[in-house]
Protein backbone atom coordinates (compact mmCIF):
# COMPACT_ATOMS: atom_id res chain seq x y z
CA UNK A 1 0.00 0.00 0.00
CA UNK A 2 1.29 3.46 -0.88
CA UNK A 3 2.32 5.70 1.96
CA UNK A 4 0.07 8.62 2.77
CA UNK A 5 1.47 12.13 3.16
CA UNK A 6 1.12 11.75 6.91
CA UNK A 7 3.17 8.54 6.81
CA UNK A 8 5.95 10.24 4.84
CA UNK A 9 6.03 13.26 7.16
CA UNK A 10 6.02 11.21 10.36
CA UNK A 11 8.76 8.91 9.05
CA UNK A 12 10.95 11.83 7.97
CA UNK A 13 10.30 13.62 11.26
CA UNK A 14 11.28 10.60 13.34
CA UNK A 15 14.43 10.11 11.27
CA UNK A 16 15.38 13.77 11.65
CA UNK A 17 15.30 13.62 15.47
CA UNK A 18 14.01 17.21 15.77
CA UNK A 19 11.46 18.17 18.41
CA UNK A 20 7.91 19.27 17.67
CA UNK A 21 8.84 22.77 18.78
CA UNK A 22 11.78 22.89 16.37
CA UNK A 23 9.70 21.50 13.49
CA UNK A 24 7.07 24.15 14.21
CA UNK A 25 9.73 26.85 14.09
CA UNK A 26 11.22 25.56 10.84
CA UNK A 27 7.93 25.00 9.02
CA UNK A 28 5.68 27.73 10.40
CA UNK A 29 3.02 25.10 11.15
CA UNK A 30 1.55 25.33 14.62
CA UNK A 31 2.80 23.12 17.45
CA UNK A 32 -0.70 21.78 18.13
CA UNK A 33 -1.22 20.73 14.49
CA UNK A 34 2.13 18.94 14.42
CA UNK A 35 1.65 17.01 17.66
CA UNK A 36 -1.90 15.96 16.75
CA UNK A 37 -0.65 14.79 13.38
CA UNK A 38 1.89 12.54 15.06
CA UNK A 39 -0.20 11.11 17.87
CA UNK A 40 -3.64 10.93 16.26
CA UNK A 41 -3.61 8.75 13.12
CA UNK A 42 -7.04 10.09 12.07
CA UNK A 43 -6.07 13.74 12.38
CA UNK A 44 -6.01 15.99 9.33
CA UNK A 45 -4.52 19.28 8.26
CA UNK A 46 -4.43 21.39 5.12
CA UNK A 47 -2.43 20.64 1.98
CA UNK A 48 -0.61 23.93 2.61
CA UNK A 49 0.59 22.70 5.99
CA UNK A 50 1.64 19.39 4.46
CA UNK A 51 3.76 21.23 1.88
CA UNK A 52 5.40 23.32 4.62
CA UNK A 53 6.22 20.23 6.69
CA UNK A 54 7.60 18.36 3.72
CA UNK A 55 9.87 21.26 2.82
CA UNK A 56 11.02 21.67 6.44
CA UNK A 57 11.94 17.98 6.52
CA UNK A 58 13.93 18.14 3.30
CA UNK A 59 11.34 16.43 1.11
CA UNK A 60 11.02 19.28 -1.40
CA UNK A 61 9.87 18.07 -4.76
CA UNK A 62 7.82 15.14 -3.46
CA UNK A 63 4.91 17.09 -2.06
CA UNK A 64 2.67 17.19 -5.13
CA UNK A 65 2.93 13.46 -5.77
CA UNK A 66 2.54 12.60 -2.11
CA UNK A 67 -0.51 14.77 -1.66
CA UNK A 68 -2.27 12.91 -4.44
CA UNK A 69 -1.74 9.48 -2.85
CA UNK A 70 -4.31 9.13 -1.44
CA UNK A 71 -6.11 12.45 -2.18
CA UNK A 72 -7.88 12.43 1.19
CA UNK A 73 -4.78 11.86 3.31
CA UNK A 74 -5.13 15.23 5.00
CA UNK A 75 -8.84 15.79 4.41
CA UNK A 76 -10.43 17.93 1.72
CA UNK A 77 -12.03 20.58 3.90
CA UNK A 78 -9.45 21.20 6.61
CA UNK A 79 -8.93 24.92 7.20
CA UNK A 80 -5.62 26.58 6.39
CA UNK A 81 -3.41 27.74 9.25
CA UNK A 82 -2.00 30.61 7.18
CA UNK A 83 -2.82 33.14 9.93
CA UNK A 84 -0.34 32.27 12.65
CA UNK A 85 0.84 34.08 15.76
CA UNK A 86 4.21 33.37 17.34
CA UNK A 87 4.68 33.00 21.09
CA UNK A 88 8.21 33.12 22.55
CA UNK A 89 9.70 30.03 24.18
CA UNK A 90 12.09 30.92 26.99
CA UNK A 91 15.18 28.98 27.92
CA UNK A 92 14.08 28.52 31.51
CA UNK A 93 12.13 25.85 33.37
CA UNK A 94 9.39 26.00 35.96
CA UNK A 95 9.70 23.13 38.36
CA UNK A 96 6.89 20.72 39.07
CA UNK A 97 8.93 19.60 42.04
CA UNK A 98 11.60 21.16 44.20
CA UNK A 99 12.15 24.12 41.89
CA UNK A 100 14.74 25.38 39.46
CA UNK A 101 17.02 28.29 40.26
CA UNK A 102 15.99 31.26 38.15
CA UNK A 103 18.88 32.10 35.82
CA UNK A 104 20.30 35.59 35.65
CA UNK A 105 19.06 35.89 32.13
CA UNK A 106 16.01 34.37 30.57
CA UNK A 107 16.69 34.07 26.84
CA UNK A 108 14.12 33.52 24.11
CA UNK A 109 15.28 30.21 22.64
CA UNK A 110 12.71 29.98 19.84
CA UNK A 111 9.09 30.70 18.98
CA UNK A 112 6.07 28.45 18.60
CA UNK A 113 3.44 29.29 16.00
CA UNK A 114 -0.25 29.00 16.89
CA UNK A 115 -3.30 29.57 14.68
CA UNK A 116 -4.34 33.13 15.50
CA UNK A 117 -7.97 32.17 16.04
CA UNK A 118 -7.01 29.40 18.43
CA UNK A 119 -4.78 31.75 20.40
CA UNK A 120 -7.59 34.31 20.65
CA UNK A 121 -9.78 31.54 22.01
CA UNK A 122 -7.23 30.97 24.78
CA UNK A 123 -6.72 34.62 25.70
CA UNK A 124 -7.20 38.17 24.47
CA UNK A 125 -3.77 39.07 25.86
CA UNK A 126 -1.24 40.32 23.31
CA UNK A 127 1.47 37.77 22.36
CA UNK A 128 4.25 39.89 23.87
CA UNK A 129 2.72 39.22 27.30
CA UNK A 130 2.70 35.45 26.80
CA UNK A 131 5.58 33.08 27.47
CA UNK A 132 6.16 29.38 26.95
CA UNK A 133 8.47 27.51 29.30
CA UNK A 134 9.21 23.87 30.02
CA UNK A 135 8.39 21.97 33.17
CA UNK A 136 10.72 19.82 35.25
CA UNK A 137 9.98 17.40 38.05
CA UNK A 138 7.01 15.33 39.19
CA UNK A 139 5.03 17.40 41.68
CA UNK A 140 2.27 18.28 39.20
CA UNK A 141 1.65 14.71 38.05
CA UNK A 142 -0.62 13.59 36.50
CA UNK A 143 -1.50 17.03 35.11
CA UNK A 144 2.05 17.91 34.05
CA UNK A 145 4.98 15.61 33.40
CA UNK A 146 8.67 16.30 33.10
CA UNK A 147 9.49 18.23 29.89
CA UNK A 148 5.90 19.31 29.22
CA UNK A 149 5.38 22.87 28.01
CA UNK A 150 3.17 25.53 29.57
CA UNK A 151 2.05 28.86 28.16
CA UNK A 152 1.88 31.59 30.79
CA UNK A 153 -0.29 34.70 30.53
CA UNK A 154 1.77 37.21 32.48
CA UNK A 155 -1.17 39.62 32.82
CA UNK A 156 -3.20 37.12 34.86
CA UNK A 157 -2.04 37.15 38.47
CA UNK A 158 -5.31 36.96 40.42
CA UNK A 159 -5.23 33.73 42.42
CA UNK A 160 -8.93 33.98 43.18
CA UNK A 161 -9.40 32.01 39.95
CA UNK A 162 -8.74 28.27 39.82
CA UNK A 163 -5.81 27.06 37.78
CA UNK A 164 -2.06 26.71 37.76
CA UNK A 165 0.34 29.60 38.19
CA UNK A 166 4.03 30.09 37.58
CA UNK A 167 5.62 31.72 40.61
CA UNK A 168 8.98 32.75 41.98
CA UNK A 169 9.37 31.60 45.56
CA UNK A 170 12.58 31.33 47.58
CA UNK A 171 14.54 32.25 44.42
CA UNK A 172 13.02 29.27 42.64
CA UNK A 173 10.69 29.14 39.66
CA UNK A 174 7.72 26.81 40.20
CA UNK A 175 4.41 25.86 38.62
CA UNK A 176 1.78 25.31 41.31
CA UNK A 177 -1.84 25.81 42.28
CA UNK A 178 -2.46 28.70 44.64
CA UNK A 179 -5.19 29.76 47.02
CA UNK A 180 -5.50 32.24 49.82
CA UNK A 181 -5.09 31.00 53.37
CA UNK A 182 -7.44 31.99 56.16
CA UNK A 183 -7.91 35.73 56.35
CA UNK A 184 -5.73 36.19 53.26
CA UNK A 185 -2.68 36.41 55.47
CA UNK A 186 -0.92 33.58 53.65
CA UNK A 187 -0.91 31.80 50.30
CA UNK A 188 -1.28 28.04 50.13
CA UNK A 189 1.01 26.52 47.49
CA UNK A 190 -0.33 23.16 46.33
CA UNK A 191 0.99 20.42 44.05
CA UNK A 192 -1.23 17.95 42.20
CA UNK A 193 1.00 15.11 43.39
CA UNK A 194 -0.13 15.58 46.97
CA UNK A 195 1.21 12.21 48.08
CA UNK A 196 4.83 13.20 47.56
CA UNK A 197 4.61 16.99 47.80
CA UNK A 198 2.68 18.42 50.76
CA UNK A 199 1.11 21.88 50.74
CA UNK A 200 3.22 24.89 51.66
CA UNK A 201 1.98 27.90 53.59
CA UNK A 202 3.83 31.00 52.38
CA UNK A 203 3.92 34.69 53.17
CA UNK A 204 2.42 36.62 50.20
CA UNK A 205 5.39 38.97 50.35
CA UNK A 206 7.69 36.03 49.56
CA UNK A 207 5.86 35.07 46.34
CA UNK A 208 6.03 36.74 42.95
CA UNK A 209 3.24 35.56 40.67
CA UNK A 210 4.65 35.43 37.14
CA UNK A 211 1.32 34.54 35.53
CA UNK A 212 -1.40 31.97 35.02
CA UNK A 213 -0.97 28.83 32.92
CA UNK A 214 -3.46 28.98 30.03
CA UNK A 215 -2.19 26.14 27.80
CA UNK A 216 -0.15 22.99 28.18
CA UNK A 217 1.77 20.98 25.61
CA UNK A 218 2.14 17.35 26.57
CA UNK A 219 5.20 15.31 25.72
CA UNK A 220 3.99 11.87 24.72
CA UNK A 221 5.76 8.94 26.42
Amino acid sequence: MSKTVRDRIIQAWEESGVSAAELSRRSGVSYDVITKLKHRPTSSTSAENAEKLLRALGLTGTASTSLATPPTAFGNSAPSDAALTSVPVYDIAAAAGVGMIVPDYEAVAENLAFPSGYLRHLTTTAPQHLAIISVTGASMLPTLSHDDLVMVDTTKKNIAYDGMFVIRHDDLLKVKRLRWGRGKTSIIIRSDNVRDFPEEDADPMDIEIVGRVIWTGKKEP
